[in-house]
């Protein structure tokens, strides 16, 4: 399949560069609207795996963030009801962007985008008195919610390949290059007195309590996109833009008293992806300036 992949690459150059169809030169600016899915990769944490209490001892015990997966089946069991599930974290993309074509079939791109999912995933919960476990530890109808956050900004720099077609009124164009990033994350907890004896054992105080990770980090990117002239030096973009930009977060302190049994710990480090895909649309207008 690589094999495959590289002689199409090499066969879509080749033709580029055999064509008399030339891009216009020059400056162009832009602006995008994308997303981004499965932010920080937290998806599996939200949905199916959570986060286990550690003891002392390094032994695991109980979850000490609810996966929506437990929560479905303590819904089948009579222990919780009203399950509202987020899954994984998609983000809204901004972006805008400042490109010089040269040579016929180069460019230099920078640019500016942010995204975020604005508070939007969040895992609630009621519990449900018809169990009686849940009744001696007086839960009946208290409400418990896992809200997650997340936002970065990165600033993209690359080198490309424009491959232009019917005298560069449509282009398919692929770059490479740097993204400097900055991630942030974030994870609320809001849970009622007593609700973790059900998870972890530990009699605890009401909880209301926020802990956010961050890193900024320097990784590689790619570009891939196609654009198409729809007035006189007006262009419409579809693009993936793929930023390789990750780190771990510097330890966090834990402030809600309640919470630290809970987790076992009064300090969290975690890992912060400041990239990813992101899937774009948008406009560019060509201002000139050619100059090479």
């Amino acid at each position: 399949m690589k094999k495959v992949n590289i002689l199409l690459m090499a066969l879509v150059i080749a033709l580029a560069f055999g064509t008399t169809a030339f891009a216009k030169n020059g400056l162009s600016v832009g602006v995008g609207f994308g997303t981004k899915f499965d932010c920080n990769s937290l998806g599996d944490t939200i949905s199916n795996d959570g986060l286990d209490k550690i003891d002392d001892d390094g032994t695991n015990y109980g979850s000490a963030i609810i996966p929506e997966n437990t929560l479905i089946a303590m819904d089948k069991l009579g222990y919780v009801k009203n399950v509202k599930d987020a899954g994984s974290i998609t983000a809204f993309d901004f972006a805008i962007n400042a490109r010089y074509d040269m040579l016929n079939y180069l460019f230099v791109r920078t640019g500016f985008n942010y995204n975020s999912n604005f508070g939007m995933t969040k895992t609630s919960w009621k519990y449900d008195g018809t169990n009686g476990t849940v009744s001696a530890l007086g839960l009946i109808d208290a409400k418990q919610s896992q809200t997650w956050e997340y936002s970065s900004w990165a600033i993209p720099i690359q080198l490309g390949l424009n491959i232009p077609i019917s005298e560069g009124k449509y282009n398919i164009y692929m770059g490479m290059g740097i993204t400097m990033a900055k991630g942030t994350w974030s994870l609320k907890v809001k849970a009622p007195a007593q609700a973790y004896q059900l998870f972890t054992g530990d009699a605890n105080g009401a909880i209301d309590t926020k802990v956010t990770f961050d890193n900024f980090g320097v990784g590689l990117n790619y570009l891939l996109g196609v654009d198409a002239e729809v007035y006189d030096n007006l262009f419409v973009f579809v693009e993936m833009e793929y930023q390789f930009v990750a780190g771990m977060s510097k330890a966090e302190t834990v402030k809600d008293a309640d919470a630290i049994p809970v987790l076992g710990t009064n300090t969290m480090a975690y890992p912060v992806v400041s990239g990813g895909a992101i899937y774009r649309v948008g406009v560019k207008y060509h201002l000139g300036f050619a100059s090479i």
